[in-house]
């Protein structure tokens, strides 16, 4: 882990790296205006991957779970959502 803020109860799989890489200057995605001095943030819970490659600017959602992940590299500035806390939408 490097330059990562890493809150209780997260789980890191074996093999992990959280906040790899040399690209400081991509800001996240969603909060470039927070993200972007190269730190990762993993909320609450989070379970992140084994072999896991977690860029920087990257922040990963509480209760973030490993089926969340659509491959096992992140790149600097993505995010990545619990599906639970994704807005559902109603169909008529």
């Amino acid at each position: 882990m490097d330059r990562a803020i890493i809150d209780k109860e997260v789980s890191v799989g074996p093999n992990a790296v959280v906040g790899t890489g040399t690209d400081f200057s991509t800001p996240n995605s969603d909060e470039p205006e927070r993200l972007n001095t190269g730190i990762t943030l993993v909320g609450k819970r989070a379970v992140i991957p084994a072999s896991a490659r977690i860029g920087r600017n990257v922040r990963i959602a509480e209760n973030a779970r490993p089926s969340d992940f659509r491959s096992r590299r992140v790149r600097s500035g993505g995010s990545i959502e619990h599906r639970a806390s994704r807005p559902r939408t109603r169909k008529a």
